[in-house]
């Protein structure tokens, strides 16, 4: 069985940290980054590190894709400032059933939570022969029932109160044209003429925001090499709001899952170096930060590309972070897999934390998986094979870092997870609206 002990850390906190330790707010609420905040902190990286990192939407070859999504945006504006269907089209839109509710602000409910309370019977009577059986507007009406049902809104006597609300709307509909960025699909295209454009030697961060120029949403970053994409760290993000390994050929994804073996009888969540929900910004730049740095010498040195078969017998390829980021992980188990993996053994390596035990595979018994796959090429075998060749020394040399870098991430442990990376998030906030203030006070002198 392995096990994994600490010994007390010959560091101390500085003050910053025993400060930040002490303020109870700071490490219940966290803080986050929006997307507004990040050329700030990119730019810092960028001059301090001599790294390279884009964001998206900002080469020359998205800005179709964004011009795209504003006309698109205005179009759905359009439709509720015309006079002939901006009713229908704001009823289409919030309208909800007797009964019904949602999270929508410009929702037109029957509950008491809903602007629209008191009239909701008032209008119902009016448009119910719009309305099917259960109280939703009809899915099916014509040209000219709409054109009927947008006047006979427009004669409600509550109208004043739907056209407040419709003026909200368009408002708030006109903030998010100027802020789209790109959505997913469209990154994937940024990204794919980025590694293009990259000599054989070069490589880049990309930081991908999902459709916001200024907001706060779930961000997620890359590595983009001229041969491949690496993503050094996972998230368990939406489908359409994240970027997956079968988004592109080969690529590397930093994720523990295939070095847990399953009992498919308990079910065991598993493990992300984000515990919290709101971090994602400010993990994903510091991973970009550590792994550029120093003309990427931590991927050089301190990283494997491990290729695998899945269930599947589809060839993935694992990402081994280099112990240095994961001082920033708030999982405690996280990092203790990553360390069982580099066992040097065949057999799975039984990792007790807390109450439950883990089954995990190592890194040596992975990839003479690999080479013994029927499916290998011999591409994949001579990739495996060199791994194989080079794990003894990086075992030996990864963990001897790990050792001082999970002594001082320690210092930081709290009840419910490690306060590293929630200290990180504060110092970027903080730098994010230094950034802005010099900005600020740059405009003033150049004022006439």
């Amino acid at each position: 069985m392995f096990t994994q002990s600490k010994k007390a850390a010959p560091y101390k906190l500085s003050l910053n940290k025993q400060i930040f330790m002490n303020r109870d707010s700071w490490k219940k609420y966290g803080e986050y980054l929006e997307a507004k905040d990040l050329p700030s902190v990119v730019a810092h990286f960028e001059k301090k590190h001599n790294i390279k990192i884009i964001i998206n939407g900002t080469t020359p070859f998205a800005q179709k894709f964004i011009q795209q999504n504003q006309q698109k945006q205005q179009l759905e504006i359009n439709k509720l400032i015309d006079p002939n269907t901006k009713y229908v089209e704001f009823f289409e839109r919030h309208w909800l059933y007797p009964g019904a509710m949602n999270d929508d602000r410009h929702h037109i409910g029957s509950l008491r939570h809903s602007r629209f309370f008191d009239v909701y019977d008032q209008i119902f009577a009016h448009i119910k022969p719009y309305l099917d059986e259960m109280g939703q507007l009809k899915k099916n009406l014509t040209s000219d029932q709409k054109l009927e049902l947008n006047k006979v809104i427009a004669s409600l006597r509550c109208k004043n109160i739907i056209d407040e609300d419709l003026e909200s709307s368009i408002y708030e509909m006109e903030k998010i044209k100027q802020n789209v960025c790109l959505e997913k699909a469209q990154a994937i295209e940024e990204i794919k003429a980025i590694q293009k454009s990259l000599h054989s030697d070069e490589q880049v961060g990309y930081i991908f925001t999902n459709n916001t120029k200024t907001e706060s949403e779930h961000f997620e970053v890359l590595i983009i090499q001229r041969e491949t994409i690496i993503k050094p760290v996972q998230w368990n993000g939406e489908p359409n709001k994240s970027i997956h390994s079968h988004d592109f050929p080969q690529m590397q994804v930093a994720s523990v899952q295939p070095l847990i073996t399953v009992d498919h009888t308990i079910y065991k969540k598993v493990p992300l170096p984000q515990s919290t929900g709101i971090e994602c910004g400010t993990l994903g730049l510091l991973y970009l930060k550590e792994l550029l740095k120093e003309n990427a010498k931590q991927m050089e040195e301190f990283t494997l590309s491990i290729p695998y078969y899945d269930d599947q017998d589809i060839l993935r390829y694992l990402f081994f972070p280099s112990p240095q980021v994961l001082r920033y992980s708030q999982s405690s188990l996280f990092n203790k897999i990553l360390v069982a993996a580099l066992e040097p053994r065949d057999k799975d390596v039984e990792l007790v934390h807390k109450d439950d035990k883990y089954k995990i595979k190592t890194l040596q018994n992975m990839l003479k998986e690999t080479v013994r796959h029927p499916q290998a090429t011999y591409k994949e075998r001579s990739h495996a094979n060199h791994a194989l060749d080079e794990l003894p020394f990086f075992r030996k040399q990864w963990l001897k870092d790990y050792k001082d870098i999970e002594a001082k991430r320690s210092l930081m442990d709290g009840d419910s997870c490690n306060f590293y990376l929630a200290y990180k998030s504060h110092h970027m906030q903080k730098l994010a609206h230094l950034e802005e203030e010099k900005a600020d006070t740059q405009k003033l002198f150049l004022e006439p």
